[in-house]
């Protein structure tokens, strides 16, 4: 089959038979303007909410003897579990969902949009737009922790894992913020360096357009595994052909799209 023109690509330039980038249609001033006063004091609620039910669920948390062993496996599963999270909300974000959907297109699919076509907008930010989005998702989940009383000491540990995970799913755009700085924090430069969190040479591959790879946005310590298992195309291809709803449709166009999931485009 023929070679299909994509809308918002470029071309190899040499009369070449595949199109190489298939990048975003959307505006980025217009994107950003749907940033309302009203999410922003919805993201206020969200964040204020969350950090009473962080205080107060890390108290139940840490209200039984942990001991280091439960703790550091505690950390170390949530900072994993984390990077998993992180990775599927971006891959959702990206992936599915139109900007003119009620609700959820401006309050989340927007911001995923604007981020592919203007990178830099997160580093000027305020925390509210930041964090808020993530906040208002966990807030009401949180509490749920509460209710789980473990008494074997790997309950304990479950438990330390997925309130690090809640807590450090929060802090990802943080990271990610970090990841887009010329010149980021100190504490920031450390954790890049130690691999704590992600680099900017590591999450740089992800804007490459059309943005297949590399979804892991905090740590990304599990991009090697997920893209190398073609984990994430396997989802697409599965919820392509179940359902018929085409990925990427809203930042790309369906035709560039299709040609891409077709194979008759070819991504970087």
């Amino acid at each position: 089959m023929g070679a299909v023109t994509m809308p918002n690509a470029e071309s190899p330039g040499n009369g070449g038979a595949a199109i190489v980038r298939a990048r975003s249609r959307h505006d980025a001033g217009a994107l950003a303007s749907g940033y309302t006063r009203l999410q922003h004091w919805l993201n206020v609620l969200g964040l204020c909410a969350f950090c009473v039910a962080a205080v107060l669920v890390g108290a139940h948390v840490f209200s039984r003897p942990v001991g280091w062993i439960s703790l550091t496996v505690g950390f170390l599963a949530g900072w994993v579990l984390t990077d998993f999270i992180c990775g599927m909300i971006h891959w959702a974000g990206d992936t599915w969902g139109r900007t003119g959907m009620p609700i959820l297109g401006r309050m989340f699919v927007r911001s995923f949009r604007e981020h592919h076509v203007n990178p830099r907008a997160i580093t000027h930010h305020g925390m509210v737009q930041l964090l808020g989005e993530q906040a208002i998702v966990a807030a009401p989940m949180l509490p749920m922790l509460w209710f789980y009383e473990p008494e074997e000491e790997l309950g304990v540990t479950l438990l330390v894992s997925v309130y690090t995970a809640f807590n450090a799913s929060l802090a990802a755009n943080v990271f990610h913020r970090w990841a887009h700085m010329r010149k980021p924090p100190f504490i920031a430069r450390l954790m890049q360096r130690t691999g704590l969190i992600i680099g900017y040479r590591h999450h740089a591959r992800h804007h490459r357009p059309p943005y297949l790879r590399n979804y892991c946005i905090a740590i990304g310590w599990l991009n090697p595994l997920l893209d190398g298992v073609r984990f994430w195309r396997g989802l697409e291809w599965l919820i392509w052909k179940t359902t018929g709803a085409v990925p990427r449709e809203d930042d790309l166009g369906r035709e560039a799209a299709l040609a891409l999931m077709r194979g008759e485009a070819r991504p970087d």
